[in-house]
């Protein structure tokens, strides 16, 4: 289930890129990536809206699990302990 949960969650942090550069113009890189969770440095004027594409592609369900269901929590801070 590790390995599946980190396959969603690497396809899901291209499109959340993806989605950045073209929805805000900005180029917002992963950071960090554990088997369920994806960790962005975003400018603090973006964090809304970075939040909201992130839900988004985080419960996308994937192509090989149509019925899979899917929820996500974003965490936000200044640190990784902060956001967790």
């Amino acid at each position: 289930m590790q390995a599946l949960a980190g396959v969603h969650t690497f396809a899901a942090a291209l499109r959340i890129q993806k989605r950045a550069k073209v929805e805000l113009g900005h180029t917002i890189r992963l950071a960090q990536q554990a088997h369920d969770e994806n960790g962005f440095i975003v400018p603090d004027e973006l964090v809304e809206a970075m939040r909201q594409i992130m839900y988004e592609e985080m419960c996308r369900r994937p192509d090989w699990a149509p019925t899979l269901p899917l929820n996500a929590e974003i965490g936000v801070g200044q640190s990784y302990g902060e956001a967790k």
